[in-house]
Parts: structure tokens; C-alpha cells; sequence
């Protein structure tokens, strides 16, 4: 079940990318996204519960390619919404799984003006609580407050796309400024002074263990 909802997300998202150049592969892809989120809703556990959100993710990107209210009201139903109160608050603890499908619904037109505003309100908090435990560590280096720093931790500034398109979304400047800072440490402003992305820089590891480094030709 979670990973027809992956896939229904990765799917929905490519359809999106490459309808300007392949009409007939885009189809046949939201097609193929459709029938996997389909699928996962018909054989959903009652007891599911939400660690990872790929169920919101799906929704929203469909929502994003399709124009659907169907998956608007799916997105809002797996989002810890409450009537009276939309605007909910994460624990300090929670990991921030959470984070990504929040980003794609407030950069989704179509979606519900109050949940998107709710959704705003969520991530404005969110995002301050990064930056105030930031800008109380050593090096400059956004990360979920509760997360160990151990090794080959943050040797990608998955922070940083989150703070990037929440510049994008909402224009805030701290956003973009520690978002290049979370880049920094990877790129060689680190203990070891060297780049964590191989062949980048003039001292950058090699051959690490990491699928994506053993598949190309760099060491």
C-alpha cells in the first residue's frame, strides 16, 4: 500500500514535468498514477497510521495534475486538520516527514484558500523553530533540532531544498539565506574541509558507499 502511494506521487509529479514534450508517456502515466492511488485507498488498513504522509503527498500532486477536487479532499483528510482550527502544531520532536507534501499543497493553486492559508501559518512556525536552533549551533547548518549529528549525517542539504521553496512560496529572506548556508557544510565548509559531493571541489570523497555514486563513473 505505501508504495502505491509512492508511486502514485513520483508518477502524478513526472506526468506534470514532461507533458510539454510527450503528451502520450504523461497520459499514460497519470493514468498509471491514478489506478495505484486507487488501489491503496481500496486497500487501506483501518489502523494506518501516518509516519511518513506519502498517502498527503500522493493526494496533493494529483490534486496538482489533475485539477480534482477529489484529491483536495483527500490531502485534507490525512492532514491533522480540525474544524474550528485548521492550523495545527507539529511537536518539537516530530519528524518532519510531514514537510514535504505541506510545501506541495501551499504551492498547489487549486487547493482549499483556508487549508493553503492553515498550511502557510503550519510551515511559518515550523520553518522558525529550524532557524532558531541554527543560529545556536557551531556551524551554520539547518536540521531537524532533534536529529544526532552522526556519521555521514546532513552530507545532503535536504534542508535546504526545504528552505528554498518556502522562499520561493512565501519571499521570506532568512529562507534563502540559510538555505545556502545548509549547502555550505556539504560543499566543503565542514570539520574535514572537504566537499561531500564526489568529483565537486579539489577535495571531495571517493567511492563512498551510496547507490547513486556506485551506478556513475566518478569516483
Amino acid at each position: 500500500m505505501l508504495s502505491s502511494y509512492r508511486y502514485a506521487a513520483a508518477a502524478a509529479k513526472l506526468a506534470r514535468a514532461i507533458k510539454p514534450w510527450d503528451e502520450g508517456t504523461a497520459r499514460d502515466l497519470l493514468n498509471s498514477a491514478t489506478r495505484a492511488f486507487d488501489w491503496a485507498e481500496a486497500n487501506r488498513s483501518p489502523d494506518w497510521e501516518h509516519d511518513t504522509y506519502w498517502d498527503a503527498w500522493a493526494a496533493v500532486e494529483l490534486l496538482k495534475t489533475t485539477g480534482s477536487g477529489q484529491y483536495d479532499q483527500a490531502f485534507i483528510s490525512y492532514m491533522p486538520f480540525r474544524d474550528g482550527d485548521l492550523v495545527f502544531s507539529l511537536p518539537r520532536f516530530q519528524p518532519d516527514t510531514i514537510i514535504e507534501p505541506l510545501i506541495a499543497y501551499l504551492g498547489t493553486e487549486r487547493a482549499s484558500a483556508e487549508h493553503r492559508d492553515a498550511v502557510r501559518t503550519v510551515l511559518t512556525d515550523r520553518s522558525a523553530y529550524w532557524l532558531e536552533s541554527a543560529r545556536g549551533m557551531g556551524y551554520r547548518t539547518v536540521k531537524h533540532p532533534f536529529a544526532p549529528v552522526t556519521f555521514g549525517s546532513y552530507t545532503t542539504p535536504v534542508y535546504s531544498g526545504f528552505l528554498f521553496r518556502l522562499f520561493e512560496q512565501l519571499g521570506t529572506a532568512d529562507f534563502r539565506e540559510w538555505g545556502t548556508y545548509t549547502c555550505d557544510l556539504t560543499l566543503g565548509a565542514n570539520p574535514a574541509g572537504m566537499s561531500w559531493v564526489t568529483g565537486l571541489g579539489s577535495r571531495s570523497v571517493e567511492k563512498p558507499l551510496h547507490l547513486h555514486s556506485i551506478t556513475d563513473d566518478i569516483p
